[in-house]
């Protein structure tokens, strides 16, 4: 599955709940989408409650990876408990993602 592919679903998960996020991903450089942080692929701001929410997506055979990747981000920069991060993995046989929150 294709990032962009990723970011759809993802939308498409998140707007089902609230229609009132807006998303920001990155700009492409070079063809290549730099992570924000250099951990997450995209942001999400709830127009009502003001709430940021940072997303990581993957596929389910990178999340250990990429769960290393964040928590190692939080415990370096001590973020505190109220930043919302997200690590949604893909899994191709339920069509769904699994999701983890810190």
């Amino acid at each position: 599955m294709t990032e962009k592919e990723l970011e759809k679903l993802a939308i498409k998960e998140i707007s089902q709940k609230s229609d009132s996020w807006i998303f920001w991903f990155p700009p492409k450089q070079e063809f290549l989408r730099r992570d924000i942080f250099g951990v997450f692929d995209f942001l999400a701001l709830n127009t009502h409650t003001g709430k940021v929410k940072f997303y990581q997506l993957t596929t389910l055979q990178h999340t250990s990876e990429r769960r290393r990747k964040i928590k190692n981000w939080i415990k370096e920069n001590k973020i505190i408990p109220y930043f919302y991060c997200h690590l949604w993995s893909y899994d191709k046989k339920s069509g769904k993602f699994r999701t983890e929150n810190w």
